[in-house]
């Protein structure tokens, strides 16, 4: 019914959960391990068990005995029925990688903190911000009134806009000079 090659890679990440039936497995899934069974790597690689639409259209049809099919069909078969699976196997990932997740994002938060205060901190700032308002002055010459400011998602234009060499950019004269 299934890919040959599809179907043994079901029945090789089966193998991680022998210590649960198909039928205690799909009922895991369903109700999205209340108990916390599925730890680590399992709940990571839990959606390559999932089947496709077009393998669910191919089991939902099937009418022969379950001795015919293959481990990875029976396995579909099992767990067919079971609403919003996908959704039910990320959030079963997400419950298992947030703590992980969270002191990731919090070193990450740490540095960025870290970072912008320095920024916010450093002397040369607003020398380096009047030195780009002045080459915006003089690209922009002849075409009214002097800037007295400009907006900060005026900066990554600096890295686009090439000079008459067309190799040189905006940013890297802030460079060169700064």
């Amino acid at each position: 019914l299934i890919d040959l090659n599809r179907a043994n890679n079901v029945a090789i990440t089966l193998k991680a959960f022998n210590d649960f039936s198909y039928k205690q497995l799909s009922q895991m899934i369903e109700f999205i391990d209340p108990y916390g069974k599925i730890k680590g790597d399992r709940a990571l690689f839990m959606k390559d068990l999932l089947p496709t639409m077009a393998e669910v259209k191919a089991i939902k049809s099937y009418t022969g005995g379950d001795d015919n099919l293959v481990t990875a069909e029976r396995w579909f078969k099992q767990i067919a029925h079971i609403k919003r699976i996908d959704e039910k196997i990320q959030v079963m990932r997400t419950i298992e990688t947030f703590n992980m997740d969270a002191v990731v994002l919090g070193k990450s938060f740490k540095l960025l903190t870290n970072v912008c205060n320095q920024i916010m901190d450093s002397d040369r700032l607003p020398d380096l911000l009047d030195m780009v308002r002045q080459i915006g002055n003089r690209m922009n010459d002849g075409r009214g009134d002097e800037a007295v400011g400009f907006k900060l998602d005026f900066l990554p234009r600096l890295a686009q806009t090439k000079g008459s060499d067309k190799k040189t950019s905006a940013l890297d004269l802030v460079v060169l000079i700064f």
